[in-house]
């Protein structure tokens, strides 16, 4: 039995990259050997085994046949027989089909090394387009890379293109494609993951709700470069979706955020935060008033939700920053109208008759107030 380091491990080692993730491939074992080793079985359907100390997967050298359309259409076959060469054949790209052996000797059949010097993501083979998830996963690497300067080969990208019109992107569960497309927005240049599914006509079959802006007829430039100066001042992902599907929603009606999120089925924070920004972002104004602000900072809850407010300040930040008429004063008058409030402290009650009614209009008066002379003296 033969045990390597595969895959995105050995890229990013090679890159001097962060290891993310250490996958391993069993050559020359069975099933039940690796059981007897101590090894937890993961899948009926798959040989992959966690290991019983580091829980990393290791998985028996494998070939795979197409034997129906879509993503988890193939027959697996898992030998003692097969090779550590035929298991890195049937990957996707070839800077991804590098192997290392406990020596740290490189195994390298396909020339991954140089397409990891020379900055290409090249696709190994014409099997290429039997898995249809390949076309986001490459999509989602180069949002990694293209920092890095890496390209996509142009007969790849021909590839996927092919892919998206032989109708095989359909079979992709929306769980999967929202699961891929959220791993794509912690990405450095998440904008490079639509532009590349909008290059190869995938976008309108995998993300339609997002492919119906008439913005995407000149590639989505407006909307894309929101979503740039969002992934420049944040890393996180739930703000750079709201971002994303706000600088769509504007041009529409206000349900339109919400519509997306339902068709995409994204977590509940996911949906809170773009839906807010969606809305609200078009109340914001630059000369604004101080009961319109007060009433905006009450409907977005910001003083009992402070964590998502800033979150929200983030995202129309950057909206305001790229759209068209932006309202960067407005929004930062916005910031300085809740700090401002946020110090005004709740009257107490002098005694038990105390109408807790009028304390709360007393309360927010106090806090128009407030507002009003940061309005006067900024």
């Amino acid at each position: 039995m033969q045990i390597f380091l595969v895959g995105g491990a050995v890229r990013d080692k090679l890159l001097k990259l962060p290891v993310r993730d250490r996958d391993w491939v069993v050559v020359g074992s069975t099933p039940a050997e690796m059981e007897r080793r101590g090894f937890t079985r993961l899948n009926t359907n798959f040989p992959v085994f966690l290991h019983p100390h580091t829980g990393e997967e290791y998985a028996l050298a494998r070939t795979e046949t197409k034997s129906a359309s879509g993503h988890q259409g193939f027959i697996i076959h898992a030998s003692p027989e097969t090779t550590l060469e035929e298991d890195l054949q049937r990957r996707d790209l070839t800077i991804n089909a590098i192997a290392e052996d406990a020596d740290g000797t490189l195994i390298d059949p396909l020339n991954g090394q140089h397409d990891l010097v020379s900055k290409c993501l090249r696709h190994i083979s014409p099997a290429f387009t039997e898995d249809p998830l390949r076309v986001l996963r490459v999509a989602r690497f180069a949002a990694r890379l293209a920092p890095r300067g890496f390209r996509l080969a142009p007969e790849t990208l021909d590839l996927m293109r092919s892919m998206s019109k032989n109708g095989e992107l359909s079979s992709l569960s929306r769980e999967r494609i929202w699961q891929e497309t959220r791993r794509a927005l912690e990405e450095p240049a998440a904008t490079v993951y639509f532009q590349l599914l909008h290059q190869c006509c995938a976008l309108k079959i995998v993300l339609p709700e997002l492919s119906r802006s008439p913005a995407w007829a000149d590639g989505g430039q407006d909307i894309l470069n929101s979503l740039e100066h969002a992934q420049e001042i944040t890393p996180k992902t739930s703000i750079r979706f709201a971002v994303l599907v706000s600088a769509i929603a504007l041009d529409k009606n206000t349900t339109e955020a919400d519509h997306i999120c339902s068709q995409l089925r994204v977590p509940t924070r996911y949906r809170e935060l773009a839906g807010l920004v969606a809305t609200s972002y078009p109340l914001i104004e630059n000369r604004p008033q101080a009961g319109k602000l007060l009433a905006l900072l009450e409907k977005l809850d910001a003083f009992r939700r402070s964590s998502r407010f800033r979150d929200f300040l983030i995202a129309t930040t950057a909206l305001a920053a790229t759209q068209s008429g932006g309202k960067t004063k407005g929004v930062a008058t916005l910031e300085q109208a809740f700090r401002k409030a946020s110090q005004i402290r709740r009257p107490q009650a002098r005694d038990e008759q105390e109408n807790n009614i009028k304390l709360s209009e007393l309360f927010r008066q106090q806090r128009k107030e407030a507002i009003e002379q940061l309005l006067i003296h900024p």
